[in-house]
């Protein structure tokens, strides 16, 4: 089995401080100081991938695991983990920032960066920290295969990969025996495992390969641009429910809401 496991490095958005936010110049506040990390939705597909991975291992079945992300950032912290945790290559193309919200530009070079190569599964976080959820899709249309949304575990067995799923009527299951790209979002195991110091040391010397602009096609043009990134503001507000016992207080309640009673 070959699994392709897509990931994005993104800053911690939360780390920015207020006043970058309120003097922020179109499209987006300076980040430069603000720690880089898995996002989020990736970080689950890095897990599913693993426990893909080890339910296929299990069955005696041999598996290839390449883990692949785009920008021109330095990523040899996070490709060490992926190497502590067994994933045999992990692939940066370099493309020059900004590439956050150019789906399809990552999802071209992502395509082409494995001309000659097919996966049984592609695996990709249903969207990125920032927000934008084009790339599993686009991806999906560039290499032909399926594209399965709301992906929460894959689980191989004899006749194909089981896939659980998130639907508007509950969750559902169903087996692929084809190649397919799976879009992963609420994952039941939403955190990448932890790799031990030994592990670690073991592969400190490994590289991740690096694919250069200039060996990749030329992208499609992009269809979207980014016009500005902002901070939604959130906020509560509360009223206390005043009343000497429990009965004056749901009357109360029940005056401030009328629409409750009516109901």
């Amino acid at each position: 089995m070959n699994i392709l496991c897509c990931f994005k490095i993104s800053p911690d958005c939360d780390k920015v401080v207020a006043k970058d936010w309120e003097n922020a110049q179109p499209p987006a506040p300076d980040m430069s100081y603000v720690p880089k990390q898995f996002g989020c939705y990736d970080e689950a597909g890095l897990e599913t991938a693993l426990r893909l991975r080890d339910s296929a291992q299990a069955r005696g079945v041999p598996v290839t695991v390449t883990a692949v992300t785009v920008g021109d950032g330095k990523y040899g912290y996070f490709a060490r983990v992926l190497f502590a945790l067994g994933v045999q290559r992990v692939v940066r193309i370099a493309l020059p920032e900004p590439v956050s919200f150019q789906p399809e530009a990552v999802s071209a070079a992502i395509c082409n960066a494995f001309p000659d190569e097919t996966f049984d599964a592609v695996v990709c976080g249903v969207q990125s920290a920032e927000g934008g959820g084009m790339t599993p899709y686009l991806l999906a249309k560039k290499l032909g295969l399926p594209c399965l949304p709301n992906v929460t575990a894959l689980h191989c067995q004899e006749n194909g990969i089981r896939v659980t799923r998130e639907t508007q009527s509950g969750e559902s299951e169903v087996t692929v025996t084809a190649p397919a790209v799976y879009a992963v979002g609420n994952s039941k195991s939403p955190y990448l495992r932890l790799s031990t110091v030994k592990k670690r040391m073991a592969v400190a010397q490994l590289r991740p390969e690096t694919i250069a602009p200039e060996d990749l096609p030329a992208p499609a043009p992009e269809t979207l641009s980014l016009l500005r990134f902002t901070c939604a503001r959130s906020g509560r507000a509360c009223i206390f429910v005043e009343g000497e016992t429990c009965a004056q207080k749901a009357e109360n309640l029940l005056k401030l809401c009328p629409e409750v009673r009516k109901a």
